[in-house]
């Protein structure tokens, strides 16, 4: 057993649903309606930094959700992903891990054995979902830029739909996380998602 939720206050005392981790703060909607109970991670943020005077909080994955020795970090996000919006996702990778190990006093090297990453997108448009616009026509690039293509994604996705035991890597998280700071990182949309074991 990697550590036991129920053991640390700070995770205990910050449940929810993952029905109410997954609601969009501006639009009230929900990426999923499981009623499986899990940290809400950014209710544990919050709380982990009231005790330190710093003028930024450190952004946070929304959900954590323990299976016996299994971790899962749960991100859900809603409206067109852009490349500034992956960036942000990254973030939130990097600094929930660091608050993650700091509270549980836990190693890198543990989370890559028991834990994995999980990203839930809805690309689809929702009134007052987080950001909705999409690329309307190509702009001028920086060199190292590249256009953001949810055709792309949706031709990605297609694919691996018919390959076994396959999940896409849509956004590139497993080619920059998977092996290095998790056991496995996987992306839903938000319909597989709900259809998975998981939940």
């Amino acid at each position: 057993m990697i550590v036991n939720f129920d053991q640390i206050e700070i995770f205990s005392k910050h449940k929810k649903t993952l029905q109410e981790t997954s609601k969009n703060e501006t639009g009230g909607i929900y990426m999923t309606m499981s009623q499986k109970k899990v940290v809400c991670f950014d209710d544990v943020k919050d709380a982990y930094v009231a005790d330190y005077s710093v003028s930024m909080h450190p952004s946070s994955t929304d959900a954590l959700l323990q299976v016996g020795d299994n971790v899962y970090f749960i991100e859900f996000k809603d409206g067109f992903m852009s490349q500034r919006r992956i960036y942000e996702v990254w973030k939130k990778i990097y600094e929930s891990l660091l608050l993650f190990c700091d509270i549980t006093k836990l190693h890198i090297s543990d989370t890559r054995r028991c834990m994995t990453y999980i990203f839930v997108y809805d690309e689809e448009d929702h009134p007052g979902g987080k950001n909705q616009s999409q690329p309307s026509e190509i702009k001028n690039l920086e060199q190292d830029e590249v256009q953001d293509s949810p055709s792309q994604r949706k031709i990605m996705v297609s694919i691996a739909d018919n390959i076994s035991n396959r999940n896409a890597d849509v956004f590139g998280l497993r080619a920059a996380f998977k092996g290095l700071y998790f056991r496995d990182v996987l992306t839903y949309d938000k319909k597989k998602f709900s259809d998975s074991l998981l939940v």
